[in-house]
């Protein structure tokens, strides 16, 4: 048997089915399979056989079955046997799965003897992926190895009637992982440890709860001031927030929960699940997702989840345990270190993480489920790609990040990854990329990546919060340009020119001037020559090439006054060359390249902006508001086509205040009043919702709405 089919409680399914009808044989792992032997009347072999393929575990997923007839070995009873390492086989790991139905009673049973034990588990849930680290699928191969089972663990892990019968991660109180709540300093605070959470959340304080892929940071959802202080402290401005509730009936009583909703909500995956808020429904305090229509929920999918919204009693916030434009934290050390200054509170355990995930994110479109980011709970399953069987690792563009790996047919999409613009993220997908190729026994054929993407990573530089894009180079005039770069009469031409972009130029071999951390690991150099009297003679006293850098703190728009500038730059810059003529125009600069003995614009901003592109034949007035990331404007009118600078992505405030201010001065100069307004289909983005906003405010009617490439052109 092939597919998902180890992790599942397949073993233990397979002996069940036999024992049920009376054959004798054996089943074990593979490295890449289940292999059966059974013995018996060719009847009753085919019964068998027939109820293996229709009704499987519920986790299970079956890609192939082979059959074969094999000399009887005159087998007394059916038996579970040791696993087998067959050289060059693969298999497809099982996803973590959610709290069952069953465990989740025990551990709310005071009876039970696993009554509050938060890492109870069996055949059909708990975790998968995130603790193996070998196949095929057995316990040493697992981070569960270090936690030898108790006498009563044993004994149900060789019960053929119990359901933890061969559950690799079968543990208990006296014999397995341990929970337990840190200071923000890392001490231990006595005391049961879930209690002891609830109370710090339900009194304001953000508690970093260790969860199956990584670190999740929560706080109380219904506390505006606790949700505004995690905001601060995690410098994520205005992205929404995921929500944890207790159950099905709490969601419903928070969002629009449809049928398709329910089923994804309450399956074995558990993603964060974008739903439209109730009208009637005001629980959830409104910085957890300001400016948006829908609310990202998920129900539990841990006994530690479950146990700790039950003593909450309220809504938590539950976001990834880290600084924004970081991974998530995995070990305690780690989650100590980075964490600290975001978490009051540390809820901690010794249960190795073997792969780090984040929560997948998904939404139902047209009655189906669209994953939003794929993580924990869907990977690593394949999609099956038929007719291609040649190996292959794509590594994806720089930019929301992941990778696959093309295996037998099969393509292993992995996890979500993120902007490679940090170096921990870099570590991130190195450490990803080589778990995946180890348990695939991958070695790829061909390797494709984005043919676009130059840009690579070397070190933080740590007051910008810049790690890695290259930093642009003032230089005081045409042959100081020549000496680094290859500069031909077009690009000559742009660099003397009136825009002065920042243009990029590929360097010179022989040339070392400038320092290795402006532009890591690329091969072009972004030069501009001095544009005002004061770049003149500033450059000219140095006496040497400047890195000349928006003002700004990395996903901010660049400070435009003095006074914005000494508060917002504070702590990054030594000094300040100020002056007192006001600006009226927020513009960074532009940046272009040669492409075919032609300039190119990378960026539209000072220079060329606010030029008109002449459209003919269009004479509606028409406001196109773009997409979410790499955002700018464009207004119609007479003809012209007047396009915005570029404004950046919008998660933050002070570039939604840069959107607004920039537009409004544009329609101001233009005396544009639009007919119609144009925006991104997704309903949440900022760049949307300004678009419904001016769109009433003209009384204009619903804005027109456009596929998401489309906006960003």
């Amino acid at each position: 048997m092939r597919g998902v089919v180890q992790g599942v409680g397949f073993r233990p399914f397979v002996w069940e089915l036999a024992h049920r009808h009376r054959l004798a044989g054996t089943v074990c792992n593979t490295s890449g399979s289940v292999l059966i032997e059974v013995e018996g009347a060719a009847s009753v072999v085919d019964a068998f056989a027939a109820e293996l393929r229709a009704h499987p575990p519920r986790l299970a997923r079956i890609t192939a079955v082979e059959d074969s007839e094999v000399a009887l070995r005159g087998e007394d009873g059916f038996r579970i046997v040791e696993s087998l390492t067959v050289e060059g086989e693969y298999q497809p790991v099982s996803p973590d799965a959610a709290t069952c139905v069953e465990c989740l009673a025990e551990i709310l049973d005071p009876a039970q003897r696993r009554h509050r034990y938060p890492f109870t588990n069996c055949t059909a849930c708990g975790p998968r992926f995130t603790i193996i680290e070998g196949l095929p699928y057995d316990r040493p191969r697992t981070t569960m190895r270090d936690f030898p089972m108790c006498d009563a663990c044993r004994a149900e892990y060789d019960d053929p009637a119990d359901r933890r019968f061969h559950a690799q991660p079968v543990a208990c109180a006296d014999c397995g992982p341990r929970l337990w709540l840190a200071a923000a300093d890392g001490a231990e605070v006595e005391g049961d440890a879930i209690s002891l959470a609830a109370a710090a959340l339900r009194a304001g304080e953000v508690v970093a709860l260790r969860g199956l892929g990584g670190f999740q940071l929560a706080c109380d959802a219904t506390d505006a001031a606790a949700v505004a202080r995690l905001r601060e402290r995690k410098r994520r401005p205005a992205k929404p927030f995921a929500v944890m509730v207790t159950d099905l009936a709490a969601a419903q009583e928070l969002c629009v929960v449809g049928g398709a909703e329910a089923a994804i909500l309450e399956g074995s995956a558990r993603p964060v699940l974008l739903l439209r808020r109730r009208a009637d429904s005001s629980a959830i305090a409104g910085e957890v997702a300001p400016r948006v229509a829908d609310l990202g929920l998920m129900l539990p999918y841990t006994p530690l989840h479950h146990l700790l919204l039950r003593e909450v009693g309220r809504p938590l916030v539950m976001t990834s345990g880290n600084v924004t434009e970081e991974p998530i934290a995995k070990d305690n050390g780690e989650a100590l270190e980075r964490l600290r200054g975001i978490a009051d509170r540390f809820l901690l355990h010794d249960r190795g993480i073997a792969a780090r995930y984040d929560d997948s994110v998904s939404r139902v479109v047209a009655g189906e489920e669209r994953l939003v980011r794929r993580a924990r709970g869907h990977c690593p399953l394949p999609a099956p790609l038929a007719g291609v069987d040649t190996g292959v690792l794509a590594l994806g563009a720089h930019l929301k990040n992941t990778f696959c790996v093309l295996r037998g047919g099969d393509a292993f999409v992995g996890p979500h990854i993120g902007d490679l613009d940090h170096p921990l993220t870099l570590r991130h997908q190195e450490e990803s990329l080589s778990g995946c190729l180890r348990l695939l026994g991958a070695r790829p054929e061909q390797l494709a990546c984005d043919a676009t993407d130059a840009a690579a990573v070397a070190r933080l530089r740590e007051r910008k919060r810049r790690p890695a894009k290259p930093f642009a180079v003032m230089v005081t005039d045409l042959a100081a340009a020549q000496e680094l770069c290859v500069v031909g009469g077009a690009e000559a031409a742009i660099l003397e020119g009136s825009a002065r972009p920042v243009l990029l130029l590929r360097r010179r071999a022989d040339s070392s001037a400038i320092a290795g951390e402006v532009a890591p690991r690329v091969a072009d150099l972004g030069l501009m020559l001095p544009y005002t009297p004061l770049h003149h003679l500033l450059l000219r006293e140095v006496g040497r090439p400047l890195v000349m850098t928006s003002g700004n703190v990395t996903e901010e728009p660049i400070a435009k006054d003095n006074g914005e500038a000494l508060e917002r730059l504070r702590g990054i810059a030594d000094r300040f060359l100020l002056h007192d003529r006001g600006i009226a125009a927020r513009y960074d600069d532009s940046v272009s390249r040669v492409v075919a003995g032609e300039e190119r614009l990378v960026r539209r901003a000072r220079g060329h902006c606010p030029l008109p592109a002449p459209l003919a034949g269009v004479d509606t007035g028409v406001l196109a508001l773009g997409a979410h990331l790499k955002n700018t404007f464009c207004v119609l009118r007479g003809g012209d086509a007047f396009v915005g600078p570029h404004i950046g992505d919008l998660d933050h405030p002070l570039t939604l205040r840069h959107q607004e201010e920039s537009l409004s001065g544009c329609l101001r100069l233009l005396g544009a009043r639009p007919e119609v307004v144009a925006c991104d289909l997704h309903p949440d983005y900022a760049s949307t919702a300004l678009a419904e906003r001016r769109a009433a405010e003209w009384s204009l009617g619903e804005p027109v709405r456009v596929q998401h490439h489309h906006a960003h052109v």
